[in-house]
């Protein structure tokens, strides 16, 4: 008996490139900032900032005033990738081999649901990296790229909010928000994408005093999702898997983060085929990302 996958390559093959877009850019964060695709390795976000001078009404132009300074900010993306054998006669020893039907193998399609337990594994590989990647580092587990808790620091020119540094208890979780809030520059707190990110266990920490301090007051309505707003603003709380595991917190506009990407490259893709040279199932799938910030200065962060 022997298992066809010849329909594991017929499905990869026609949605390659809807797999490497599913798996690369539908993560959670990747919902609140913004895509830059078309990255081959490196890119610079050209910024325009102007400082206009205001005088009196008069005639002529006098002297020149005022400045229009353009800056740059480079996004460097890694080139990522899983490659993996796989050798179908090992599925008849386990659970999978009930789905064979005897004689008629061909009925079994493996393809989708690989393709879809890849993606799963490679949106959360990536939520972690493009927060808590480190480039290169022997201390962190994520190396592949940097993340934006790597861009958003103090030394960048990010806010350090005062009195807001782990450890975070109940009895002070919500003066740290709040401070965080507080330190918030005045020149972007009319915007309407305000997003305090923080890991799982810190939402549920928050979302917990809140509902004890304001004494019901505050009821969860809109935590169900794991999104909520800071009583009283506008800002929204938004817990990340790619914060899981770090008491580090960060305040932004959500535009303001960059995730760059290729997705229109050739290299990039997702294919699950089978190699009848070694009879095995072969996995193949490259894609690219890396992050930026725009203004690391409009950035709050907690450490």
């Amino acid at each position: 008996m022997a298992f066809d996958v010849s329909n594991i390559s017929k499905f990869t093959d026609q949605v390659s490139q809807e797999l490497v877009k599913k798996s690369v850019l539908s993560g959670r964060t990747l919902e609140y900032v913004t895509i830059i695709p078309g990255v081959k390795y490196s890119t610079a976000l050209n910024i325009l900032d102007n400082t206009p001078v205001i005088a009196n009404a008069s005639c002529g132009f006098g002297s020149p005033t005022g400045s229009v300074v353009f800056k740059q900010r480079n996004i460097l993306v890694s080139a990522l990738e899983v490659k993996e054998t796989l050798c179908e006669k090992t599925l008849e020893q386990y659970w999978m081999g009930k789905m064979m039907k005897p004689g008629s193998t061909k009925d079994v399609e493996f393809g989708p649901i690989l393709a879809e337990s890849y993606v799963e594994k490679i949106k959360l590989a990536n939520e972690f990296e493009i927060w808590q990647g480190i480039l290169g580092s022997t201390q962190s587990t994520y190396t592949k790229l940097d993340g934006f808790l790597v861009h958003a620091t103090t030394t960048n020119g990010s806010i350090g909010a005062t009195l807001s540094a782990a450890p975070h208890t109940s009895a002070n979780i919500i003066a740290h928000v709040d401070a965080m809030v507080a330190a918030v520059p005045e020149a972007i707190l009319d915007r309407e994408d305000l997003i305090l990110f923080m890991s799982y266990g810190l939402y549920n920490l928050y979302t917990a005093a809140l509902r004890t301090a304001n004494l019901f007051h505050y009821n969860g309505e809109n935590g169900s999702d794991y999104i909520t707003f800071i009583p009283g603003t506008s800002i929204k709380v938004v817990a990340t898997k790619g914060l899981n595991g770090s008491t580090k917190m960060l305040l932004t506009y959500g535009a303001n983060l960059v995730v760059g990407t290729d997705l229109l490259n050739e290299e990039e893709k997702f294919d699950i085929f089978y190699s009848r040279d070694n009879d095995e199932v072969r996995v193949n799938i490259q894609w690219k990302i890396g992050t930026q910030i725009y203004f690391p200065e409009y950035v709050v962060v907690n450490y």
